[in-house]
């Protein structure tokens, strides 16, 4: 089914007062089901969503609702069920878990003294490893006036880590 399709599947299923209609595993889907009919039968994978990340899961699904509508996701079926084991601090771990993979998927931040250490870095890796240049990003000094230096070097890094910068940061001091 297209995302488009698993929308308005969602959408008439919210409308429901019973979310979903339990469906026995022994059972097969009926052999051609509808959008509706997979998304109302299988909410133990997200209703059908097509990613695996919980979160675009939840934004999709709020996607299809009025603005301003209180959204809630009820897992007391699924803890009393012995599917989900409830966590008093599971937002801090979600918080923790999203930082350590943001840090993990996002450039690595390449801060340099200057103008010149910075090109010679970024042209050396163009022509050395030319298919890793999407994960380096390298500070502008030009474009924003940044003062070079190892003093001012020193600053930033210490302002990084002053304001908690979840990036994995790279200081280059010749």
């Amino acid at each position: 089914m297209s995302f488009k399709d698993w929308l308005e599947a969602v959408k008439r299923v919210m409308k429901l007062k019973s979310l979903y209609e339990p469906w026995p595993m022994k059972l097969p889907l009926p052999r051609n089901p509808s959008a509706f009919d997979f998304v109302r039968r299988c909410p133990l994978m997200y209703f059908g969503f097509c990613g695996s990340e919980p979160r675009h899961f939840v934004r999709a699904c709020t996607q299809v609702v009025a603005p301003g509508t209180k959204v809630a996701l009820d897992l007391t079926d699924l803890a009393n069920d012995e599917i989900f084991e409830p966590d008093p601090n599971l937002f801090d771990h979600l918080f923790t878990d999203a930082a350590v993979e943001y840090a993990r998927t996002t450039p690595v931040i390449v801060l340099t003294e200057g103008t010149s250490d910075t090109q010679i870095l970024q042209k050396s890796l163009k022509v050395l490893y030319p298919h890793l240049e999407g994960f380096f990003s390298f500070m502008e000094f030009e474009g924003f006036k940044v003062p070079g230096g190892a003093g001012n070097l020193t600053n930033v890094v210490k302002a990084f880590a002053g304001s908690a910068v979840q990036n994995r940061i790279v200081a280059v001091f010749d």
